[in-house]
């Protein structure tokens, strides 16, 4: 039975990794920041062994690999508060050297098949879908550190004769979600009977369910892909769209004045290449990934979080 570290196994992406993991007969030393809350994990505490470690600590980070000495190794863990994982050069400089340091470790304990976890920030803005082979040219902090990690990993891996698939993840949404975060900051407003602004209508992102992007990194981690993938949909959806499917699932309102003819659209869309040949495909489409959000709040959510009764 294949030995797994999971770093990042309490968040929202990793906790759903871990469970899938472990119902496919995985051992799993889920990492965890000494008192991190674990309620994301109840599901799936059976088949896990906790592994507390501070990845900031490079002699935490010994430690657990040392002890874990894992075959496959999936590293999610990064600075990703929402009101500043974008722009903060201290939190991603940090987040870097932990990583670096984590990597190192894995690769001198033998671990030889790895999936870290980047993003579709490194590849910049583009008017096409984002090919795994087209350019990169990250316009923020957080992309950039990616970027660097990425660029780092791989040569460390292929040094090492490890496999390393570098896992580009675009826009994703899901129960659990921060309700900082763009999407249940709207549903939240939309169900407190507040009106939505549709701001940049026409503006495209490739958005894919938790559930999804969970799956494909298992199916990555089964695979012996190594290189850039990207986790994402493929399909493009408006902003417009968006809210416009939003506002139908909460019978909230949104207001859209029209495009501003002078600010041309942005557009983040990816083609999930290795994946399609891996038969890997969402189960999720956007209506359904985006109920799915919805009935998570409108039930009420663990932690004492609920959604708003009204305005």
């Amino acid at each position: 039975m294949s030995q797994v570290l999971l770093t990042g196994a309490a968040g929202f992406i990793g906790s759903r990794v871990a469970r899938l993991l472990v119902a496919d007969g995985y051992e799993v030393a889920a990492v965890v920041r000494p008192g991190a809350a674990l309620h994301r994990l109840e599901s799936a505490r059976r088949g896990l062994h906790l592994a507390p470690a501070d990845l900031d600590s490079p002699d935490d980070v010994r430690r657990v690999v040392a002890e874990v000495r894992p075959d496959l190794a999936y590293h999610l863990a990064w600075y990703t508060s929402p009101d500043s994982y974008v722009d903060s050069v201290d939190a991603n400089i940090a987040c870097l050297r932990s990583s670096l340091s984590l990597l190192r470790e894995l690769l001198s304990a033998g671990c030889r098949r790895l999936v870290v976890t980047g993003t579709c920030a490194e590849y910049g803005l583009s008017s096409e879908p984002h090919s795994e082979a087209g350019p990169t040219h990250p316009r923020t902090m957080y992309g950039s550190a990616k970027l660097a990690l990425a660029i780092a990993a791989m040569a460390a891996a292929a040094q090492t004769g490890a496999a390393l698939t570098w896992a580009r993840i675009f826009y994703l949404h899901g129960p659990g979600e921060d309700p900082r975060r763009r999407i249940p900051a709207t549903i939240l407003d939309l169900l407190a009977g507040r009106t939505v602004p549709v701001r940049g209508s026409d503006d495209v992102r490739d958005l894919l369910h938790v559930d999804d992007v969970a799956a494909a990194l298992v199916a990555l981690g089964a695979s012996s892909h190594a290189g850039v993938a990207n986790v994402c949909s493929g399909v493009p959806t408006t902003e417009r769209r968006l809210l416009s499917v939003l506002a139908e699932l909460t019978g909230g309102r949104v207001d859209d004045p029209g495009d501003d003819p002078g600010r041309p659209p942005s557009r983040t869309q990816g083609r999930p290449e290795t994946l399609s040949g891996l038969g890997w495909r969402p189960a999720y489409d956007l209506a359904g990934g985006l109920a799915d959000s919805v009935r998570w709040w409108k039930e009420g959510v663990p932690g004492g979080l609920t959604a708003p009764a009204g305005p």
